[in-house]
């Protein structure tokens, strides 16, 4: 994910570094990194960045202290993002705003140790993140609004399309809608309604179908919109 990320932000126009503990992973990543924006440009859904610039670093205290936004892409492990966060708000200026790119834990939960909750949030990119619009910014108790606004202002910049979730909720926002068509899907099998391999024809033969021919629209229509101040 934090190589698609990066892309993203440099092609943005944001100056972008990646961190790993390990020089030969970082550098592997910031390339990688690299790699993703060139295609993405080649493709035609973005346009060069003229001063497109990718890092890396292995200090992590050193880069948190000189960073105005930190994207945490680590393992989904509550315990390992709730430390991480600790040590990154004892380090960062009061103004870094700290995000997570996590798909389901509780950024309250992930936040409950640091001294400023106010300016942590999460910021999950649907993969892959080069590619997909989408950007769930959610919520913690303690997350501040103008922290949020800032951040989807950032996005909105870099051609994204970010939706606020309010409240710190399992799934956010677009897992939930998913989660919700599986579970009726599985409701309906469990009541005898229909077998398996027609409740799976019903789905690609029939709502299934306009999915694509709508998301194709979707995004059409998205990136004209954005097209107009490269």
């Amino acid at each position: 994910m934090a190589p698609g990320i990066e892309a993203v932000l440099a092609l943005g126009g944001v100056r972008a570094t990646i961190f790993s503990r390990d020089p030969a992973n970082a550098e592997r990543a910031a390339d990688r990194a690299l790699r993703l924006a060139a295609e993405v440009v080649t493709a035609g859904l973005a346009h060069p960045a003229p001063d497109l610039q990718i890092d890396f670093a292995t200090d992590l205290d050193s880069l948190a202290a000189s960073a105005d936004l930190i994207v945490e892409s680590v393992y989904e492990d509550l315990e390992l993002k709730r430390s991480l966060f600790q040590r990154l708000d004892a380090v960062a200026p009061p103004s870094t705003i700290l995000a997570t790119n996590t798909s389901g834990l509780s950024i309250t939960a992930i936040a409950s140790r640091c001294k400023h909750p106010e300016r942590i949030l999460t910021t999950h990119f649907w993969n892959p993140p080069h590619l997909m619009p989408l950007v769930e910014i959610a919520l913690g108790e303690k997350t501040a609004p103008e922290t949020a606004e800032a951040v989807r202002a950032l996005l909105l910049a870099c051609r994204k399309v970010p939706v606020i979730v309010k409240k710190d909720r399992r799934g956010q926002l677009g897992n939930r809608l998913q989660m919700a068509l599986l579970r009726e899907a599985l409701n309906i099998v469990a009541e005898g309604i229909a077998d398996v391999e027609d409740v799976d024809l019903a789905a690609r033969a029939g709502f299934g179908l306009r999915l694509p021919s709508t998301a194709s629209s979707s995004i059409r229509t998205w990136w004209a919109s954005t097209s107009a101040s490269p």
